[in-house]
């Protein structure tokens, strides 16, 4: 994408791509649905501005209204379910394939996620369930907590990426 951006610039700089020829170029860069469906429900996120904007984009979608919004990263963390470090009786034996997951994290208030660290599942799920956050509460749904669980949600969050990111060139 960012080679056909390079190019397509240059092209409209030097007069070898008229404005007029911009919309069919894109049309063909961009996505089917399907494809970046199929992306994000299988990304992993390490870097946590990453993953906290893709989970602001999502949680403004659930809310009914625009009246509340994410608060700043100080305020709000990003919170890994399965945990990074998580407790040896409790640790998935393919750990890393899972913990980066976008499925994995949430949004949460910077004082509970402070009390919650490491913990399990099952002694965080109360805390999420009375989060302000939908997609932080839509979590404490889950019973427990593992690959089939990461993997369910975050298909859950890919049927969000084509009404966000998705591309509609017919209007």
């Amino acid at each position: 994408l960012e080679n056909f951006l390079y190019k397509t610039s240059r092209g409209l700089r030097n007069g070898a791509i008229k404005p007029q020829e911009l919309l069919p170029m894109f049309v063909e860069q961009a996505p089917e649905d399907d494809d970046l469906k199929r992306s994000f429900s299988r990304m992993s996120v390490s870097n946590h501005s990453i993953s906290r904007h893709l989970l602001t984009k999502v949680e403004r979608e659930l809310r009914l209204t625009s009246e509340l919004d994410v608060s700043t990263p100080k305020r709000v963390h990003l919170e890994h379910i399965y945990p990074q470090r998580p407790q040896t009786a409790h640790r998935l034996p393919d750990h890393s394939a899972w913990v980066n997951r976008l499925g994995n994290h949430t949004l949460l208030d910077s004082s509970i996620n402070s009390s919650l660290k490491n913990k399990p599942f099952n002694e965080k799920r109360a805390r999420l369930a009375g989060a302000e956050l939908v997609i932080t509460r839509r979590v404490a749904e889950f019973e427990q907590w593992g690959r089939d669980e990461i993997e369910k949600r975050q298909n859950e969050l890919a049927e969000f990426a084509t009404s966000i990111w998705g591309f509609n060139f017919s209007t």
